[in-house]
Order: structure tokens, then sequence, then C-alpha cells
């Protein structure tokens, strides 16, 4: 089975919410997974407008297909704000493959795919680090990647009241790098989406 990783395009926007669809069926409790039940209901209930806006507004999405079916099969996403090129971080979000080409089962790994190219176009931006939340079930995957974690920064998800991992990935050495201040911007950002006043999803 032949892959191909490319930049999201609007053509796309139907199949992407059903690969976030497809990947919060799979995070169920009942499931397996560790989202509560009632969390996955939220998101499913979810116009496909509002899903789409919070994998694509302040981010670079890339998209993974099947090149003899054009079906896509899995998204990733990196932050490219302003502030993100200013301090040369930016943040890794919604990597999720669809259930059946999780795990190699299309002959490759999808997610490693789409992680390599995100990690790629945030170094290309100029960026000395990436970094971002590792939900409980993805922790060891990004490890995969180099990713190390920072437990003074873990925080919990108010959205499904899980603990989520605090990491970084290292694209350029630099002595800004020990200095962690995405999270104070995180919950900055949190706190002023709270008064309507910054409309990107976290």
């Amino acid at each position: 089975m032949r892959i191909r990783v490319r930049p999201y395009e609007t053509r796309d926007a139907e199949q992407v919410v059903d690969v976030y669809r497809d990947a919060y069926d799979v995070l169920r409790a009942s499931g397996g997974g560790q989202h509560p039940d009632r969390v996955v209901e939220a998101i499913q209930g979810m116009s496909n407008e509002s899903l789409l806006d919070r994998v694509l507004e302040g981010y670079a999405l890339f998209v993974a297909e099947e090149v003899d079916t054009d079906r896509l099969i899995g998204i990733g996403a990196v932050s490219n704000r302003r502030v993100d090129r200013w301090l040369r971080s930016a943040r890794s979000k919604s990597h999720y493959v669809r259930a059946a080409a999780q795990g190699g089962q299309k002959g490759v790994g999808v997610g490693s795919l789409l992680r390599a190219e995100t990690l790629a176009y945030a170094k290309d931006l100029g960026c000395r680090k990436v970094w971002g939340y590792a939900q409980p079930e993805s922790r060891r995957w990004h490890e995969k990647f180099g990713a190390r974690l920072y437990p003074r920064h873990n925080t919990v998800n108010p959205e499904h009241s899980l603990r989520v991992h605090y990491y970084e990935i290292v694209l350029r050495e630099s002595l800004w790098n020990s200095v962690r201040i995405e999270p104070c911007i995180f919950r900055i950002t949190k706190f002023l989406r709270s008064l309507g006043l910054e409309r990107s999803p976290s």
C-alpha cells in the first residue's frame, strides 16, 4: 500500500473530520481507551465545521492518503502562528490515524510518516523545538521521536479530566531550549479563550 503525506487542501475537509471522528471512537473508555464516553459523545455531537476549526485554526495540517484511492487515513498538525515563529517553538497536535491503519496495518507506520512531516515543517519555519501535551494513550509514541517529558509541566485537560503529559522534541540545539515558557503561554491562551478574546482552539 502506497501512502502519500501532503499539506491539507480545502477539498479534504470532509475526510479530515471523518478521520477525527474515527480517532475519538477509538479513545472511548468502553472500547479500551481512557477518554470518558461522555467526552467522546460531546465531541461526536459537534458540527463538522466546529471539528474542522479545532484542527485547523492556527495550525498547518498535513494529511496521509492512500495513493491508489485518495482516501485519507491520517492527519497531523503543527502550529504556525506569529508567536511560534517569534519564539521559534511550535506546538504539535491532532496526530490521528484511522483505527484500520494503526500499528503498521497498511504496511507502513502512518503516524510516523505524519510526525516526520510536521517536524520537518517546523524545522523549515526555523523552530528550535516542538512541544505538546501527550494523551495518556500516546505518551510512548511521542517518546519514539525523541520527545522528552517534563512532568513538572503536566496538566489536567478540563475537557476530559485526564492528566496530559508535557513534552518537547528538540530540532536545533539552543540555550533557549532550557527556558520553558510554552506551558505559560498555553495557560494564558486558555484564559484568553475563556474571556472570548482568543478563538484558536488548544
